[in-house]
């Protein structure tokens, strides 16, 4: 247990100690530091209604993942366009614990992400992912 408590705790302390802080580097330190300490997500997140698959299209999702993520032959095999294709990649009611939202924050999407993205795909899988 002690192992496990010194290994976590280097873990966020070398994560609160980079210097570079580009926003996604900025936006991965905190879901990771949310993990470790047991967070159920990103505290600064404030859903106050039900986002639905339409309204997160109009946070900017289709148009900013469109160019890569629509169309017939659609990268990495995910249509945003598609409410079947996205939502077979979030875990309802857990945006920590789904594939979409960890590529956004924290993997390969990050750096093509942003705020407005982020916080709408947080509350609609929160929300338990509505069409």
């Amino acid at each position: 247990m002690k192992l496990i408590l010194l290994t976590i705790s280097l873990i966020v302390f070398t994560i609160s100690n980079c210097t570079d802080n580009k926003y996604s580097d900025i936006e991965r330190k905190k879901i990771i530091q949310g993990i470790l300490i047991g967070s159920s997500g990103s505290p600064a997140i404030s859903c106050t209604s039900a986002t639905s698959f339409s309204s997160i299209g109009t946070a900017g999702v289709t148009g900013s993942c469109g160019s890569c993520h629509g169309g017939g032959s659609p990268a990495g095999g995910v249509d945003v366009s598609s409410y079947s294709s996205v939502s077979s990649r979030v875990s309802s009611g857990n945006p920590a614990g789904s594939v979409l939202y960890q590529k956004i924050t924290s993997g390969s999407m990050a750096s093509y992400s942003n705020t407005t993205i982020n916080n709408a795909i947080y509350c609609w899988i929160k929300a338990g992912a509505p069409q």
